[in-house]
């Protein structure tokens, strides 16, 4: 505001008798928004810009702000949906989304195996939450959007508004897509025991700051089934990504001790496989040679021991869905989540939803209580 303007403003108040309020800074009107050519949807209003999440020009921050962390039950819910590869795809399994969106109640959905952003627009459509960017972002691991594997992607759903999205990948190509995040180079972290391996997946985060927290989401690599010595590429794909969302979890809450961070996803490996954890990372052989879950919680990476809401649910992955039998019993959760920070004692234990709806992974929730 400058002195032009203050002036009336402070008249008008004395006036009616209020004590004068600051007047918060007017937004420039939109100018029409940049949309893929392939966008069904026109752009919604993106969150204020900060150095990590430039926000174009044209788009203006959100107005509404949202309850208080501590106001209201939040209920994060993580799942691999099974391949989503278009739109099409998306409409048709419509009533399973919203049959889950109805069993969990999610507010937050990590969401896995997606191909791009409309199709994980669809999806929050289906579930009942907002759409647009500053409640959809979405990983852009391969921006080729094709119908095949190498293509699923990861990302947030997120009734509340959410800013300072990034893209932590090992390949970057350098060009962040209009309507994607940007991206930073995942980079190895300096751990004995980490290899200096390719990986197709990074992960994902953002900030959600009318809930002081901050959401991570990842798709780790699978073992196709295996175990032992011919599982150890895999893990070693596994550790780099977990060690990279250590280091960032880390960095985050040193930045702001106030933060709840909540890390999530399909680990590719159940929290109580006794046949591959580990916890020490210069020994795979008389350790367990996975040391994944223990980069999380067990204090690897500068100390850092994440609280699992998970390690209690028993398994999640069912390869015939709907028929109540796992294909690899004992090894517990593969689909997984983690908190730490401020409020990590307020979140309940996690359980499993009702169903697979239509996916051979079933939902994981968990719920933060006032």
């Amino acid at each position: 505001m400058n002195a032009r303007t203050a002036l009336p403003l402070v008249l008008a108040v004395i006036a009616v008798g209020c004590s004068p309020a600051p007047e918060p800074e007017s937004t420039p009107a939109p100018a029409p928004a940049e949309t893929r050519p392939e966008d069904p949807l026109p752009a919604d209003p993106m969150p204020t810009p900060t150095e990590a999440n430039p926000t174009p020009a044209n788009m203006t921050p959100a107005t509404d702000a949202p309850p208080a962390f501590a106001a209201d039950d939040v209920t994060v819910v993580t799942w691999n949906s099974g391949p989503i590869f278009s739109v099409a795809d998306a409409e048709a399994r419509a009533a399973d989304f919203a049959a889950l969106a109805a069993d969990v109640g999610p507010d937050v959905v990590l969401l896995q195996e997606i191909t791009s952003r409309e199709v994980a627009e669809s999806v929050a459509a289906s579930m009942g939450l907002p759409t647009g960017p500053e409640h959809v972002v979405v990983s852009d691991f391969n921006p080729n959007d094709d119908a095949e594997y190498s293509s699923l992607e990861v990302a947030i759903l997120s009734r509340y508004p959410l800013t300072n999205a990034v893209e932590f990948d090992r390949g970057t190509d350098g060009n962040s897509r209009p309507g994607y995040p940007p991206e930073r180079k995942l980079e190895r972290v300096d751990l004995e025991g980490i290899a200096d391996v390719g990986v197709g997946r990074g992960f994902l985060a953002a900030n959600a700051p009318g809930l002081g927290a901050a959401f991570v989401v990842t798709h780790l690599k699978s073992s196709g089934g295996r175990s032992g010595d011919a599982d150890r590429d895999n893990a070693r794909k596994r550790e780099i990504v977990a060690a990279a969302m250590a280091e960032y979890v880390v960095e985050e809450m040193k930045a702001d001790p106030d933060l709840t961070v909540v890390v999530g996803g399909d680990f590719n490996v159940g929290e109580t496989d006794a046949a591959k954890n580990g916890r020490d990372l210069a020994d795979d052989r008389t350790d367990g040679y996975d040391d994944t879950h223990a980069l999380m919680a067990g204090g690897l990476v500068d100390g850092l021991r994440l609280r699992s809401l998970t390690r209690e649910t028993g398994n999640t992955y069912d390869d015939t869905p709907g028929d109540g039998r796992f294909p690899y019993p004992g090894v517990g959760a593969i689909d997984v989540l983690y908190v730490g920070g401020a409020a990590e004692d307020r979140f309940e234990t996690a359980s499993r939803g009702g169903d697979t709806f239509g996916s051979d992974h079933y939902p994981v929730r968990a719920t933060m209580r006032p």
